[in-house]
């Protein structure tokens, strides 16, 4: 049995990343295609048939996620990442791989020394409570509300992780309202910590299963306490003493580009041997 699922979302919009991004993977991580995938589609989303063809892997499922009570096509993505990890995985560990992520090379180099070594294996060990990791992912400088940045927006969100946590663990608050940045960020106020990042991220499905349970009791079915998959994640694994490994994903041979031409110039490079492979 493989120790993880590939989970993908897509929708209209990260197709085009999607299919920009995916021959990269298969050309550098084949492996990946022998494993389960789980992907799930906005069920609005047209395209799904022609998604099917470029994964091309007997082994993936697709599933329509179905809510539509959203404030925005963001949120709604989001949240069927949580939800769909928690309750269609079947394997230990789901793998979110976001649509914008490329696989630029699987074997060691100068500034990527560990890229032959992913996954690790040590990676899925138990503890000695019998779960083990229940995030490992690229460590990220701090939170910055989305899409609205205002200032007033982040210090909400900082109270409803927090009060969230105040439900279901007994452990003292993070205090991030503390480690608001003193200057401004480019892109509107931020809360200046390490936490994880999802675009590449294996993820415990026991762990996730339980978030999502709680974020179904506290704010109904299919939600999140604030529009962001990660953000909620990392809280409240950090807030009730779970284990976290932090692992720097372009060390092993992943990027990430937010662009759909940066995407098309990375894959480009990838695919016409701009980088060192094995």
């Amino acid at each position: 049995m493989s120790q993880f699922t590939v989970v993908i979302g897509v929708d209209e919009h990260t197709s085009h990343y999607l299919l920009t991004t995916l021959p990269t993977w298969r050309k550098i991580r084949p492996e990946l295609f022998t494993v389960p995938w789980l992907v799930f589609r906005d069920k609005n989303f047209a395209g799904i048939e022609t998604v099917k063809h470029a994964i091309n892997n007997p082994d993936a499922r697709y599933i329509a996620w179905e809510p539509d009570d959203y404030p925005s096509q963001r949120e709604k993505m989001l949240s069927g990442h949580l939800y769909a990890a928690a309750y269609e995985v079947e394997t230990p560990y789901a793998l979110k791989i976001d649509c914008d992520a490329v696989a630029v090379t699987n074997k060691p180099l100068y500034k990527i020394p560990d890229a032959d070594k992913w996954p690790r294996p040590e990676w899925f060990e138990p503890d000695d409570n019998g779960v083990g990791n229940v995030m490992i992912g690229s460590a990220w400088p701090y939170t910055r509300a989305k899409p609205d940045s205002r200032l007033e927006v982040l210090l909400d969100w900082i109270e409803i992780l927090e009060s969230f946590g105040d439900k279901y663990y007994e452990t003292p608050r993070l205090n991030l309202k503390d480690k608001i940045g003193k200057y401004d960020h480019p892109r509107g106020p931020w809360c200046k910590h390490t936490r994880m990042a999802s675009w590449l991220c294996f993820q415990h499905v026991w762990f996730m299963k339980q978030l999502a349970d709680r974020c179904t009791e506290t704010y109904g079915v299919g939600k999140l306490p604030v529009p962001s998959h990660d953000t909620t994640a990392w809280y409240m694994a950090e807030r009730g003493n779970y284990r976290l490994t932090y692992a720097k994903m372009t060390r092993y041979g992943w990027l990430n580009r937010m662009s759909l031409k940066g995407c098309r110039n990375e894959s480009n490079k990838v695919l016409t041997g701009g980088y060192d492979v094995a």
